[in-house]
């Protein structure tokens, strides 16, 4: 059982393999002066509750995710990317960009897209020094540079 202080709360149920339910909730917290939406996922063995924006980017292996917090925490999460990817666009604010089939990055932290030598660095007052940039497809790059770009001009 999930609960939590405030009643907004969205969830989506997944079954991966139809031994036990699992759940992606969002919900907000109003104790700061900005909305937090937050991602709890409750599995048979732990629950993990993060505030979104404190996610750096998901990394697809296999049928699992790697979700990378910004303090340099990794959660080894039983979901593949695509269920990350759904509970993202139903943000209100949503940061998260799909960059390839196995990699989706909060644009907030994106700090230097290099085409040349295929690198995605990250950075920011709360991201941890020990992050390494990421080699990543020139294509992918290149689609996540134009989106970035594309919203910069509409904001």
């Amino acid at each position: 059982m999930i609960e939590f202080e405030k009643p907004n709360i969205k969830c989506l149920e997944i079954d991966n393999d139809n031994n036990y339910a699992k759940f992606v909730c969002e919900t907000t917290d109003y104790r700061y002066d900005n909305v937090m939406e937050w991602l709890t996922i409750s599995t048979s063995t732990e629950l993990v509750r993060v505030a979104t924006e404190e996610i750096l980017y998901v990394v697809a292996d296999g049928n699992y995710s790697d979700l990378v917090m910004t303090d340099g925490t990794v959660h080894k999460m039983t979901f593949q990317i695509h269920y990350f990817e759904e509970y993202f666009g139903r943000l209100e604010n949503n940061p998260f960009s799909r960059v390839n089939r196995s990699l989706i990055v909060n644009r907030q932290y994106v700090r230097v897209i290099n085409l040349t030598e295929r690198l995605l660095k990250f950075g920011g007052p709360n991201v941890s020094a020990t992050h390494r940039p990421l080699r990543v497809g020139r294509d992918s790059l290149k689609k996540l540079k134009d989106e970035m770009t594309d919203y910069d001009n509409r904001h």
